[in-house]
C-alpha cells in the first residue's frame, strides 16, 4: 500500500500535489473520510478541476450532496464536460433542487447523450410534471439501456399522462427486472 509513502511525501514536500496524490489515493482505496483532509488542502493550494473532483467525490460517497456542491459547480466552470454536467445535475435532483438540475442535465443530454443523462433529465422533467417533456427523454433512456429504473419512470410518466395501457406494461417490465413482478399479476 502507498499511503505510508504518500504521507511520507507529504510531510517532505508539503507541496499541493503531494496532496492530491495522498488525497486521491486514499479516496480510490475507500477511505474517503481520512481522504478529505488532504484533499480540501489541495483545492486550497491549487484548486485544478481535478482537485475539486476528488473532493466532490468523496463528499458524495461520504453521503455530504449537498457539501459537494460548491466543488461540482467549479468542475463545471473549469471543465464544462458532459461527465461533471450531469453529476452536477444529478446531485442537485437528487436534493430536490429539480429546476436548477434541468440546465445541467439537459447541456449533458445534448453533448454526450447517453442513457443516464436521458434517464435523469427525463426523471427530473418528469417529478416537475413536465411529462410531455420527459417522455421523449425517458423513451430514449429505455432504448438505450432498459434498466427497471427506467421502465418504472416511464411507465409512471405515461400514468401522468393518462396512458394507462401503457404504463401498465412499462411498470410491470420494470417490476419483472426487480424481481418482483408478482405484485402485477
Amino acid at each position: 500500500e502507498a499511503s505510508p509513502f504518500l504521507e511520507q511525501a507529504v510531510k517532505l514536500g508539503d507541496e499541493a500535489v503531494d496532496y492530491h496524490w495522498l488525497g486521491s489515493s486514499l479516496a480510490a482505496l475507500g477511505r474517503h473520510k481520512q481522504a478529505l483532509p488532504h484533499l480540501r488542502e489541495t483545492v486550497l493550494r491549487r484548486g485544478w478541476a481535478s482537485d475539486h473532483e476528488w473532493a466532490a467525490t468523496a463528499l458524495l460517497e461520504l453521503g455530504r450532496k449537498a457539501e459537494s456542491l460548491p466543488h461540482l459547480r467549479k468542475v463545471v466552470e473549469l471543465e464544462d464536460d458532459s461527465g461533471s454536467l450531469h453529476r452536477l445535475g444529478r446531485t442537485l435532483a437528487e436534493l430536490g433542487q429539480l429546476h436548477a438540475a434541468i440546465p445541467y442535465l439537459e447541456k449533458a443530454a445534448t453533448q454526450r447523450g447517453i442513457d443516464v443523462d436521458c434517464h435523469w433529465l427525463g426523471r427530473t422533467l418528469a417529478e416537475l410534471g413536465r411529462n410531455y417533456e420527459a417522455l421523449p427523454h425517458l423513451e430514449q433512456a429505455v432504448s438505450l439501456r432498459g434498466d427497471g429504473e427506467d421502465y418504472y419512470w416511464l411507465g409512471r410518466t405515461l400514468a401522468a399522462m393518462d396512458c394507462k395501457e401503457a404504463a401498465v406494461d412499462h411498470l410491470f417490465r420494470a417490476a419483472e427486472d426487480r424481481g418482483d413482478a408478482s405484485d402485477y399479476q
